[in-house]
């Protein structure tokens, strides 16, 4: 396989980061999530850049995951990171993470989640005569996976690799 010099993999991920910051901002600038909306985040507590106190750290010496619904506070959204305040037992924690520190992101209310361990992002979108799932995930860390358009009412998944196998035959 050739070597990917434009760097696609990189690019893909800074387009996750850039999801990820607008609908914080989103988040931030209309105080509040709209209808069913929230956020599961997981994230490297190992990190550079990521502030947990040491109560958090201790209890997610790895990995942590955080809702963001209803309460949580002081919200700010930067270009290469977030912060927020969260009640644990009744004690406020102050939480930054980088965006490059988080694994997962994930809106249960419209099934839309990016894993920015493999570079994957899963949404389910609807269409006139059913609802496709679309899974895109990379199996080639240097190939990103693609739905094949002429089965895009199946809600079958062919990934980049598979559908360059099919072009062969």
């Amino acid at each position: 396989m050739t070597k990917d010099h434009i760097g696609y993999n990189k690019i893909v991920n800074k387009s996750m980061f850039l999801v990820i910051e607008e609908a914080l901002l989103f988040v931030k600038k209309n105080s509040g999530f709209p209808g069913d909306h929230h956020f599961y985040i997981t994230f490297d507590t190992k990190f550079d850049g990521v502030d947990l106190s040491l109560n958090l750290l201790q209890k997610f010496p790895e990995e942590m995951t955080i809702v963001l619904q209803h309460q949580f506070s002081e919200l700010d959204v930067k270009s290469n990171m977030f912060a927020v305040t969260l009640h644990f037992g009744n004690n406020p924690e102050r939480i930054v993470v980088p965006y490059k520190a988080i694994r997962k992101f994930f809106d249960p209310s419209v099934n839309f989640g990016l894993d920015l361990n493999t570079g994957n992002y899963e949404q389910t979108i609807p269409s006139k005569n059913n609802t496709i799932k679309v899974n895109h995930e990379t199996q080639d860390p240097h190939q990103p996976n693609i739905l094949n358009g002429n089965e895009t009412n199946s809600g079958q998944v062919i990934s980049l690799n598979q559908f360059k196998k099919d072009l062969k035959k």
